[in-house]
This record gives structure tokens, sequence and C-alpha cells, in this order.
């Protein structure tokens, strides 16, 4: 009687084995963003797999810069800069790798211009890395801000700065750490 008992533990544990493993092989959720950086023309919607032929979306975001952006001279806390739909901006905010900060869409019109809010809740009760890295995230503008033209930008409550019309130039424009 006992070698019947200890057989089915061990066919429980053996199921619980395996389904563990399986729990651990299984794909990222669609809310993992991309893990390299995505060229502006395979952006996608939030937590998609980029694919060449999607389009830009707000709410989409990805490790790195866009590549319109090139590489900043120095470090900044935050830089802003037009997409190729001139309702759309690029936000790129620097935090931690395994917990990339990712930017609210649509922006929030304010009276001075627009604020981006950067998700504080996102991976609350997660350990993150204590490293920087830039997440860029693609934010739409809100209602009654003119696409493409010139708006003064607070991000995650650092700045203004004034992103010049998107006919004016392409670079983007830096926020200094505080």
């Amino acid at each position: 009687m006992r070698k019947g008992r200890s057989g089915a533990v061990a066919a429980t544990l053996g199921a619980v084995v395996l389904a563990s493993l399986s729990a651990c092989s299984s794909s990222p959720t669609p809310s993992s963003p991309p893990r390299t950086p995505v060229p502006t023309a395979s952006l996608t919607v939030p937590g998609a797999t980029p694919s060449p032929t999607s389009t830009l979306a707000g709410g989409a975001h990805w490790p790195g810069l866009p590549p319109s952006f090139g590489e900043p001279s120095g470090f900044h806390a935050a830089g802003v800069g037009w997409t190729a739909d001139d309702a759309l901006l690029y936000v790129v905010v620097a935090g931690s790798s395994s917990c990339p900060p990712v930017a609210s869409s649509p922006a929030t019109r304010t009276s001075d211009g627009i604020a981006v809010v950067v998700e504080k809740d996102r991976y609350a009760g997660q350990a993150c890395t204590a490293d920087m890295a830039p997440t860029t995230t693609v934010v739409a503008l809100p209602d009654g801000v003119a696409p493409g033209a010139a708006v003064s930008v607070v991000i995650d409550g650092r700045g203004p700065v004034t992103l010049p019309a998107a006919a004016d130039g392409d670079g983007p424009v830096w926020v200094d750490a505080e």
C-alpha cells in the first residue's frame, strides 16, 4: 500500500515539474516590448512583434533610440522629436533596462503646451536593475494641439523644452537630468 502511495506522489510531482517547465518556455506576454531597437518603418502597436509593414502607432515602445535621433552628446534624462507622422512624437526616457520607462499616450494638453507622463506603476513590486538605458515610446499629440507645430513639452516633470515645428528640423530636443 505504501508503494502505491509513493507512486501517486511521484506522478503528481512529475506533473507539477512538467507544468512548471512548460510555463517557463512560453513566449513573452503581449505586453513585452521588443528586445532590440526597431527601425521607424517597423514600429507596431504596443506589445506587438515588429514587422516591416506595420504603421507608427501611439503607445508603441522599444529599448534604444529612434534611428532619426542619432547618439546624443552627454547624458540626458529625456528627449522628444517628431516622427514621420506629425501627430506623433518620439519620447525617449532614460531608466532601468529591466523595467524600461514607458510614456503614456496620448500626451496631456497643458496651458503652456503638452506634458508627457511616464507610467510609474508599470513595474510595481518588481525588482529592477540600477542601470540607465534609453527607451523610446511613440506618443500621440492630445486633441487641440496642431500636428507638426512648435510646442512646449514637459517630460515626466522635466523641462519645459520647446520642440520646433516639424518643418523646421527633424532633430530631437533633449532634457537634461536635474
